[in-house]
């Protein structure tokens, strides 16, 4: 039953993906680069500043790989059982906000051992253009327990991305967690955190109007 549930979601995942692919890179004119920084193969954290709602949506258009979301657990209790039903249809999972949620723990590390990609947004909250990228540290701490790699990415557009406006996405080197306990799940976090503010660093210039005017 369980292999049946998990080869549904995938079939839905990849049908989703070719439909919606394509009118979403050219309604949003998505260029991504950096490909050749993500791994193979195996499991990774899939880390992104946030900005707007149709982040989770573009970034899994752009990764090659299917990405299965930690969502905050309002998306699934607020917006009725077909909300929810689509979001575990596309392989996100609930985690509650500002509490151990242990069950949603263990499930990103079984995801990632499995060898599979678990999207994190570590800023919590979608935040301004411009806004200094901080990493919450629950990603490196996933990515400890499960032993995979941190794969950042950056979405930059205007104010979110707009219809017809230009949208890139960039995947950076990943980063790994190289010491055991506390100190390596800080020491990957901080370099997550330099990483993204670097990869973040023009997005001021890149979110003007097209013509150079603010």
């Amino acid at each position: 039953m369980i292999t049946n549930q998990l080869t549904n979601k995938r079939r839905f995942y990849a049908v989703c993906k070719v439909i919606f692919t394509w009118i979403f890179f050219l309604v949003f004119r998505v260029k991504v680069t950096g490909r050749e920084h993500i791994p193979k193969t195996g499991g990774y954290v899939l880390c992104c500043n946030h900005r707007s709602t149709m982040d989770p949506i573009l970034l899994g258009m752009a990764c090659p790989h299917p990405v299965h979301y930690m969502a905050k657990a309002q998306l699934f209790e607020d917006h009725g059982r077909w909300v929810a039903w689509f979001l575990s249809l596309l392989g996100a999972f609930p985690v509650h906000r500002g509490e151990a949620d242990r069950k949603s723990l263990s499930q990103a590390v079984s995801l990632l051992k499995d060898g599979r990609v678990v999207g994190i947004f570590p800023e919590g909250h979608i935040r301004p253009v411009g806004t200094p990228f901080h990493s919450n540290p629950g990603a490196s701490m996933i990515a400890a327990r499960a032993g995979v790699p941190l794969v950042p990415a950056v979405i930059l557009a205007r104010r979110g991305p707009k219809l017809l406006a230009r949208t890139r996405i960039v995947f950076g080197p990943p980063v790994q967690v190289t010491a055991a306990g506390r100190r390596g799940m800080e020491q990957a976090s901080l370099q997550l955190q330099q990483t993204m503010q670097q990869m973040l660093a023009d997005e001021k210039a890149w979110a003007k109007p097209e013509g150079g005017k603010a």
